[in-house]
């Protein structure tokens, strides 16, 4: 029971680590996409 729930919380909180990271990201290439272009 209690790995069960352990599990559910571990799957929410990485969800929300990686949309946290994929919003940052996306705002990183949205105000530096000039930068980036440069880049390639």
């Amino acid at each position: 029971m209690f790995d069960y729930f352990y599990k559910q919380r571990l799957k929410a909180n990485m969800k929300a680590v990686y949309s946290d990271w994929f919003n940052a990201l996306l705002s990183l290439i949205h105000s530096d996409s000039k930068h980036i272009i440069k880049l390639f």
